[in-house]
């Protein structure tokens, strides 16, 4: 079974803190789910590696602008059907106005 990561992406605006999601294009698999950024891992990349680039494939941003402040080995959560889903906490730092 293949292991999964996503990002959990705060920011800060003029009318405070919160977290970033994304809609699912009408293209792809679950079309419309509202969802954190995210993906499987791929060979010889960690959690951390996937969620930042998967975030940067899905939101137009570069590493730099990801600021991560959690490391997923706690954050880990098993779906029904057996995959392994990492989270990563961190900050968006270019949409922040903070």
């Amino acid at each position: 079974m293949a292991d999964y990561a996503v990002l959990i992406p705060f920011v800060t605006t003029e009318e405070g803190k919160a977290l970033l999601l994304e809609v699912r294009s009408q293209l792809v698999k679950q079309p419309g789910e509202i969802c954190f950024p995210g993906g499987r891992v791929e060979a010889g990349e960690t959690p951390v590696e996937t969620a930042v680039r998967e975030t940067c494939e899905e939101l137009g941003l570069k590493p730099e602008d990801i600021e991560v402040f959690s490391e997923p080995e706690t954050e880990t959560e098993i779906m029904a059907d057996g995959r392994r889903v990492f989270s990563v906490k961190a900050r968006i730092k270019c949409l922040s106005s903070r």
